[in-house]
């Protein structure tokens, strides 16, 4: 539960950035368009992949949130944070950004199976 609510703590705004960017599109299409494309959820999930591929870069993402997690650490642990627990916190969020990832590509795999559109 405590990685759970770590997890929200830590990626909230980029799971919603991702749905909104790439789920909400998909079910916009599906729920107003005229045209019966079979397989677009195929291409968004695949404009998922490659945006994260093309535009995410684990040491500028690092380098990115460093002093975004040496304030919420400081602000948890009541004192400066050490080298080691600011490098952890870092490799956290990163491997927490590969689950909004997965999470964003399941929903757009389950959508077409709740609109019937599979």
């Amino acid at each position: 539960m405590k990685k759970i609510a770590l997890y929200f703590k830590l990626q909230f705004t980029s799971l919603l950035f991702m749905l909104a960017l790439f789920v909400v599109p998909l079910i916009i299409f599906y729920l107003f368009s005229p045209y019966p494309l079979p397989f677009i959820h195929l291409v968004f999930l695949g404009a998922l992949i490659v945006s994260q591929y093309v535009f995410v870069n684990e040491k500028k993402y690092r380098h990115k949130n460093e002093k975004k997690c040496i304030e919420v650490l400081s602000r948890e642990l009541g004192r400066v944070p050490g080298h080691k627990e600011i490098n952890e916190r870092l490799i956290k969020m990163f491997q927490y950004h590969g689950v909004s990832i997965i999470i964003s590509g399941l929903s757009i795999m389950i959508i077409p199976i709740f609109l019937d559109r599979f």
